[in-house]
């Protein structure tokens, strides 16, 4: 998980440098654990197998092997990009991830 936040933040500072800030979150439901990164770039980021650039294809190759997926969609209340990446993982880490304090959000 760690190499997919790195490669997430990565791509906001080399895909939108001007973002005057950037979000990471985590939280846990339903079996899932959702990473999200945010930046202030307007486009999406084409998520097409073959199109994504070296970054993202890691990313989603990651995610791969615990049966999750990436999307990106604007985000709300301000101009901007939200990537997701939702891991799916066995109910014991998510006992873990509640009882460290999961679900905070963080900026730059």
């Amino acid at each position: 998980m760690l190499l997919v936040v790195s490669e997430l933040v990565t791509n906001v500072l080399r895909h939108a440098p001007r973002s005057p800030g950037r979000r990471r979150g985590y939280h846990g439901r339903r079996g899932q654990l959702v990473v999200s990164v945010a930046d202030a770039e307007p486009c999406l980021p084409d998520l097409e197998p073959g199109a994504m650039g070296a970054g993202l294809e890691l990313v989603a190759e990651l995610v791969g092997e615990y049966d999750g997926d990436v999307s990106a969609e604007p985000a709300v209340g301000h101009e901007g990009t939200v990537v997701l990446v939702r891991f799916n993982l066995p109910s014991w880490v998510m006992d873990t991830c509640r009882s460290r304090g999961a679900g905070r959000s963080s900026g730059d």
